[in-house]
This record gives structure tokens, C-alpha cells and sequence, in this order.
């Protein structure tokens, strides 16, 4: 299971479409709010705090992970992670480390798997990388 913390309590209603919309809404403890992005962004101690709480608050539903719905967020992961003592999931991050792995599986000439998740949903496309030598 995972939690999700997030800015203002207004993305709540967007995470949990595009969660429900990646069909894991049945592993999701719940979305929390926390304080406004600005305040996150310049390392306010209340905002601060406040993420540290919602981690807390999410640990105590049963999270056993929790992914950082911020990018404002992105700093406070390593100290939230050793803090809670639960893995605290940068979603900057790990996109970035995704994207990386695709574009190396692509530029091999390898099969790049796309997964909605689901076991009943699984695609495989095969994608060659882009002719840059002008020859076609």
C-alpha cells in the first residue's frame, strides 16, 4: 500500500483520478495535504513540518510507502524516508529514473514494455530509435 502526500488540499481530487485512472486506487491509503508549494519550496519550517506530518499520519493508516505528490517536495525525501523509517518516493525522480531507462531500452533497439499495471492490460510496442544520419 501507498500514501501520497501533496501542497493544498485542491490537487486531492486530481491525484486520485490519475491514480484511480493507473488502476491503483486499491493500494492507496489515502491523499494528504499539507501546506502551500511556495512555503514547501523556500524550506518553511511549518510547511516542513506539516509534510513530516502527513507522512506520520499516512505511516499510521498502514502506508508502507509514500510517494511525495510535489516537486517542491523533491528536497525533503531522503530526511523524510530516514525520519519515518518508510521508503518517501520523489515522483520527480523516479520519473526521471523511468524516463532514462526507456530511453536506454529504445536507443538498444530493444522492446519498450508498456503497463497500465494491470496484469489483464499489458502491451509490448516495439519502437525503434530516430534515423539521425538523414537517410531516410
Amino acid at each position: 500500500s501507498f500514501g501520497c502526500v501533496t501542497s493544498v488540499a485542491e490537487a486531492i481530487p486530481v491525484l486520485e483520478r490519475n491514480i484511480h485512472a493507473l488502476g491503483l486506487a486499491r493500494y492507496l491509503t489515502s491523499i494528504r495535504a499539507s501546506a502551500k508549494v511556495l512555503d514547501i519550496a523556500s524550506g518553511d519550517t511549518s510547511a516542513v513540518a506539516a509534510v513530516s506530518d502527513a507522512v506520520a499520519a499516512l505511516r499510521e493508516e498502514g502506508a508502507s510507502s509514500v510517494v511525495l505528490g510535489c516537486s517542491a517536495m523533491s528536497p525533503l525525501a531522503g530526511r523524510l524516508t530516514h525520519e519515518h523509517q518508510v521508503p518517501v518516493i520523489c515522483g520527480v525522480t523516479a520519473a526521471c529514473h523511468l524516463a532514462a531507462a526507456l530511453i536506454r531500452t529504445v536507443d538498444a533497439g530493444g522492446a519498450l514494455a508498456l503497463s497500465s499495471l494491470s496484469p489483464q492490460d499489458t502491451q509490448v510496442v516495439k519502437m525503434q530509435p530516430p534515423d539521425l544520419t538523414g537517410t531516410t
